[in-house]
């Protein structure tokens, strides 16, 4: 029946919830007192093997799908069974690219589908599958599910990275494993402090503080090659630019290049270790960069995630391919939202005096 699709939809949307939850961190549990002896841990019961044909729910009341009453139309004596094989394959189904679904919810996703299988038999019994806008549901799911899967087989296959392959992706990207270490001098561009009405008359406005914080960026970059303190250098911006907040201290970080525009990122990875980079416009002010160390990742490191990124760009590149293949052409009168209703014309005033009321007799 189209309607155990549905079954296999919700289930599937239970089993995501689950597995895309974050675990809760469990607490340490406070060390014992020295004088008081730990307490012999008891291993948990290992629980019986249950062979494939085993049931594993079973549900009174609920006759199996084409069956019917034995009595007539009283269903108390009916019995449906799943099996563990039968439950495997549904979980199995359900569950997400490389997410095994945790342990600890196979009952729940039971009681759910214990639930899904009554409810389902009461909706073909009612007549529900017959209404069409079930049926359009239905091929609308079944669409719906065949490109995921399609998605999905495309996924694993691509997956499937030669090792010529990781190495070529590897020595091509290879600033993108490499981590640097800076030590960054920054000064904002905007006005901390609130403008008066005559900022422009005193030169505390915008474009003239822009110009200020660029002037003190490009001393901040002389005193740092002559080898000045760079917490000291960046204090003395501040006091010159009147800003009252703390600076951010200059303090080693270690970034990716992914996390830099592209240009300001390939001016810094040229860089060598106690260089500095050149006065470098940041979001929020100007910056003055300088480089600490470098350490790359090796390939062994970064093998997971190459592969992830090449099984990625496949993907997207494929359905790319497919989707473009086929050109699309849509009724505009139909799809076009209707333009909303203007507002009457307000009547110009006239310009002939208003009348004279008369006085009542």
């Amino acid at each position: 029946m189209m309607t155990r699709i549905l079954l296999v939809l919700a289930l599937a949307a239970g089993a995501a919830q689950a597995q895309n939850a974050t675990s809760p961190t469990p607490q340490k549990p406070a060390a014992p007192a020295a004088s008081t002896p730990a307490p012999a841990l008891i291993p948990a019961p290992t629980p019986a093997p249950v062979a494939p044909t085993d049931a594993v729910i079973t549900i009174h009341g609920l006759c199996p799908e084409g069956q019917t009453p034995p009595s007539g139309t009283d269903t108390s004596s009916c019995t449906t069974v799943i099996t563990k094989q039968q439950f495997d394959d549904i979980i199995n189904a359900v569950a997400q690219p490389g997410q095994p679904v945790p342990r600890e919810i196979y009952k729940n996703l039971g009681q759910r589908y214990a639930d899904l299988l009554t409810l389902d038999d009461a909706a073909i019994k009612a007549g529900a599958e017959n209404d069409p806008r079930f049926k359009i549901q239905m091929q609308l799911d079944r669409m719906q599910q065949l490109a995921g899967r399609y998605r999905y087989n495309l996924t694993e296959e691509y997956l499937k990275v030669s090792d010529d392959d990781l190495n070529a992706y590897y020595q091509k990207q290879l600033p993108s494993y490499e981590e640097v270490a800076f030590r960054r001098l920054f000064v904002p561009n905007t006005n901390p402090t609130p403008q008066s009405k005559d900022a422009k008359d005193t030169g505390n406005d915008q474009a003239s503080f822009d110009q200020r914080a660029h002037s003190e960026a490009d001393t901040m970059h002389e005193r740092a090659l002559k080898g000045d303190d760079l917490e000291q250098i960046e204090k003395d911006a501040y006091k010159d630019l009147a800003i009252t907040s703390t600076p951010v201290k200059p303090d080693s970080a270690t970034w990716r290049l992914a996390m830099f525009p592209p240009p300001l990122g390939q001016a810094l990875w040229a860089l060598n270790p106690g260089q500095f980079s050149d006065v470098e416009s940041v979001p929020g002010g100007y910056a003055v960069f300088k480089v600490e160390s470098k350490n790359t990742h090796p390939l062994s490191e970064a093998k997971d995630q190459i592969t992830h990124d090449i099984a990625v760009q496949k993907l997207q590149d494929k359905m790319k391919s497919v989707t473009q293949a086929v050109k699309v052409d849509f009724n505009q009168d139909y799809f076009t939202a209707p333009a909303p209703p203007k507002a009457a014309p307000v009547p110009a005033p006239s310009s002939s005096p208003a009348p004279t009321p008369k006085s009542p007799k």
